[in-house]
């Protein structure tokens, strides 16, 4: 009985001290073992203003310039980023940052070291404002 109290507090000591690697910003051997396997991706990164950002993170935002999307087109946005590889899911949000046009994330193309987003607009008139595009990368053979 007492090995299995002693084994559970082990445990829990353990996974305090990742989450308090990860919310301090230190790293850990069990962190360097979660990234050789694709399992963690720590990091956010922001960038406004550019239709061609570039920042390596595991998620973050990008708010572009203004678009000039014509009625029922897209526009593409190439984020160049190291944590991305070939293999790995990226998902994505758009935020609508106008009342003009109707923007969607239409794909998330990925490729070695960049994915390019799709913009779409699927309104009858054209869109005509800055958007903001929220991603998440999804590590390629990640079991969790």
């Amino acid at each position: 009985m007492l090995k299995r109290i002693l084994a559970a507090l082990g445990a829990v000591v353990m996974s305090s001290t990742i989450a308090l690697a990860v919310i301090t910003g230190t790293w850990s051997e069990k962190q360097d073992e979660q990234v050789s396997f694709g399992q963690l991706q720590l990091g956010s990164g922001q960038q406004v203003g550019s239709n061609t950002p570039s920042f390596n993170a595991g998620a973050g935002s990008i708010t572009t310039a203004a678009l000039s999307t014509g009625a029922q087109t897209s526009t593409a946005i190439t984020l160049t980023n190291n944590r991305i590889a070939v293999g790995d899911t990226v998902l994505c949000t758009l935020e609508k940052l106008t009342t003009a046009g109707l923007p969607f994330c239409a794909s998330a193309d990925v490729t070695a070291g960049q994915v390019v987003f799709q913009v779409g607009n699927a309104s009858a008139s054209a869109l005509t404002a800055a958007v903001r595009i929220n991603f998440v990368v999804i590590k390629g053979g990640n079991p969790n």
